[in-house]
């Protein structure tokens, strides 16, 4: 806060607000795109530095959307938000500036109506679940699918979990969504003996929700044997600053059988400290450490001492985005157990 209050300084009417947990808002009139983007190129400049004790530096992303006349305050933070998830797509910190008309309008939909959308989904349980295979590296067989969220808006479009998840969070709406998933996924399997494992991505804060999680343990404790084919996968980003609560949340519900998964891994050295102490199964590494790992000796070192220590604690590694055949020979090479993606 202190550095963005510096930078702020270079105009006497702009404005610094914390939106929630480490996500920051600057308003700042009267600014040409080029000079926006030297702005965000100072902010993940002044921010990047910043490091905890034991830490890699901080993973800085910086979303710039432009003022338009007549546009409302909802549409230019809808804008906001969709430039950030574009930045934090890539593995590096940086920045990216929305152009206005490079979204479909299919899903340029304000923050009001997506308001409207999704509590009118979670309360008539209009969502639909789409399902992607993670198979073996070598066998090819099967490890589990992994659930994808998708929400109808009124003219029936089916938008996919990155429009709206992040909105799902900020309405506060995380726990009913999950237990909304899971509760869907489990009906699905009860459905069908013969569907193997799922895997279901859960809000950290759902998980670190008490309530939550003791609804959880009795649906799971309900019927054990559907109980072990599913998963949980959490991301990396929260492991290392919530560990004691994760860690005794993932032990509690393992009690059913049910098993977890660290998504996007690769990016937190406390997290690689924190594995021997984990009660997970499945280590996914992110997409960015796989993209052309062929092509990349940094990559495919980091690649396979993660699979040497993960299988040292009893843990298998599955590799996301997989997209080339020569990627997956690589993967195998290194020892990789699973891989997901287009390729597959």
């Amino acid at each position: 806060a202190q550095r963005l209050a510096e930078i702020c300084q270079i105009c006497a009417a702009s404005m610094l607000a914390r939106m929630n947990g480490a996500e920051f808002a600057i308003l700042m009139p009267d600014m040409e795109a080029n000079e926006a983007k030297e702005l965000g190129s100072r902010v993940v400049t002044a921010l990047e530095g910043i490091s905890l004790p034991g830490e890699m530096p901080l993973g800085v992303y910086v979303g710039i959307a432009l003022c338009r006349p007549n546009e409302g305050v909802s549409a230019l933070l809808t804008k906001a938000d969709r430039a950030l998830h574009a930045a934090r797509r890539s593995a590096d910190s940086g920045w990216h500036l929305h152009e206005d008309g490079q979204w479909d309008e299919s899903v340029a939909v304000s923050r009001s109506q997506w308001k409207s959308d999704i509590e009118a989904a979670l309360k008539s349980g209009n969502i639909a679940l789409q399902f992607q295979p993670v198979q073996g590296c070598k066998n090819q067989r099967e490890l589990y699918r992994e659930v994808l969220v998708r929400i109808a808006t009124e003219d029936g479009a089916l938008q996919p979990a990155g429009v709206f998840l992040p909105i799902v969070e900020k309405l506060g709406l995380a726990v009913h969504l999950d237990k909304l998933v899971v509760s869907r996924a489990m009906e699905y399997l009860g459905k069908d003996q013969g569907a193997g494992r799922l895997a279901i991505n859960l809000f950290v804060s759902s998980i670190l929700n008490e309530e939550f999680v003791e609804w959880l343990y009795e649906q799971l404790a309900a019927d054990i044997k559907l109980s072990m084919r599913l998963v949980f996968e959490v991301p990396e980003a929260e492991v290392g600053y919530r560990f004691d609560e994760l860690r005794t949340s993932m032990q509690h519900l393992r009690q059913t059988g049910a098993q977890f998964a660290i998504d996007h891994f690769g990016h937190s050295a406390a997290v690689i400290g924190h594995l021997r102490n984990l009660p997970v199964d499945f280590i996914k590494i992110d997409g960015s450490y796989i993209r052309q790992i062929d092509q990349n000796d940094d990559k495919q070192f980091f690649v396979q001492t993660v699979a040497g220590i993960a299988h040292g604690v009893g843990m298998q590694v599955i590799a996301e985005h997989v997209e080339t055949a020569e990627e997956l020979t690589m993967l195998q090479a290194l020892g990789v157990d699973g891989v997901q993606g287009y390729l597959i």
